[in-house]
C-alpha cells in the first residue's frame, strides 16, 4: 500500500483554525492528548498481539480522532491505514503501521511539549 507522506507533524494553524481561534481551548487539548495516547497505543498494542481486529480497528479509530483534532496528520494517517487492515485482518499491514504510528506519535509529543513549554498559558 503506497503511502502519501505528509511534510507536516503538526498543523497548529489549521488545528486553530477549528477552534475558532480559542488557544486556551488548544492547549488544554494538547495536553489530553499527550495524557491518554500513551494507554491508547498500549490497548492497540495488546489488541494486535491478541488478533482483535475489532478492538484495533475502534482504537485506531480513537486515535485518528484525536490526532485529527489537534492538527496530527500523519498520525492521521497511519489511523486510516491500521483501521482499513483491520477491516481486512491484515496483520502484516497493522503491524508494519503500527511501528510507524509509534514513531509519528513520538514526532508529535516532541511537538506538543515543546510548545507548551514555550508557549504561555492562556486564561481559562
Amino acid at each position: 500500500m503506497e503511502r502519501e507522506r505528509f511534510n507536516t507533524v503538526w498543523d497548529r494553524d489549521g488545528s486553530l483554525k477549528r477552534l475558532l481561534g480559542d488557544e486556551a481551548l488548544l492547549q488544554k487539548m494538547l495536553v489530553m492528548f499527550q495524557q491518554s495516547n500513551t494507554q491508547t497505543l498500549s490497548d492497540i498494542s495488546l489488541a494486535i498481539e491478541k488478533d482483535d481486529y475489532q478492538a484495533v480497528k475502534g482504537l485506531a479509530h480513537k486515535l485518528k480522532g484525536s490526532a485529527s483534532a489537534i492538527g496530527a496528520p500523519r498520525v492521521v494517517e497511519d489511523c486510516v491505514i491500521i483501521e482499513s487492515a483491520a477491516e481486512h485482518e491484515n496483520n502484516e499491514t497493522i503491524r508494519q503501521t503500527f511501528t510507524q504510528l509509534q514513531h509519528n506519535i513520538n514526532g508529535i509529543l516532541a511537538v506538543i511539549d515543546s510548545y507548551l513549554k514555550t508557549t504561555p498559558s492562556s486564561p481559562t
